[in-house]
């Protein structure tokens, strides 16, 4: 075997065990956002919150932040994202809504009839370790509320025109976090709390 194709094995094992990892997901706006959005999105997180994921900023995130790992999804050829949903660590399938594109979290039975992967990462030239669906980084947040930000993923590739129904829409990469890197200021919620 050439020296090169087993630093390339080593490289492929490497993926693969931080992908079996838990970890959090910082989300920020991308670099075609405006100046404006890429601040007001900076040192935000994913969190759960009433089967859903939100963004929030990570000083004042007080639900549960998604703390999560690849599985492979049962009865399909593809690898799913699993997060713990409280500090007891019992877990649910990320999943992204088949009609709706927004990003949930439930059980097995919840997500199968749903868009569940492949769910992977992709590994930037810049060191960023980002999450991909289906290949490709779609994911954008949308206001539904003042100042609550949801996660969708934007499927058709049209800045989900048909979805967002007028409110604003925030193309985001979203960043594999170590779980050392995320210190919550306040005691998070549970997810079973936060209904």
């Amino acid at each position: 075997m050439q020296l090169s194709d087993q630093a390339q094995n080593t490289s492929n094992r490497a993926e693969e065990e931080i992908k079996t990892e838990k970890c959090h997901f910082a989300a920020r706006a991308s670099k075609r956002m405006s100046e404006k959005r890429r601040q007001q999105f900076a040192d935000m997180i994913l969190v759960l919150k009433g089967g859903r994921v939100f963004l929030a900023h990570q000083d004042y995130a007080d639900h549960h932040p998604l703390t999560g790992y690849f599985l492979p999804f049962p009865e399909q050829s593809h690898e799913g994202l699993v997060t713990t949903i409280n500090e007891q660590n019992f877990l649910n399938w990320v999943y992204i809504g088949s009609s709706t594109y927004r990003v949930k979290h439930g059980v097995r039975v919840e997500a199968q009839a749903q868009l569940t992967g492949p769910m992977d990462l992709i590994f930037s030239q810049y060191g960023d370790k980002r999450l991909c669906f289906e290949g490709w980084e779609g994911f954008v947040a949308v206001e539904e509320e003042a100042d609550q930000w949801a996660l969708y993923f934007d499927k058709d590739d049209n800045g989900l025109q048909d979805k967002a129904k007028g409110r604003p829409v925030v193309e985001l990469e979203l960043i594999r976090k170590e779980l050392d890197q995320y210190k919550p200021t306040k005691t998070a919620k549970s997810e079973d709390d936060s209904s």
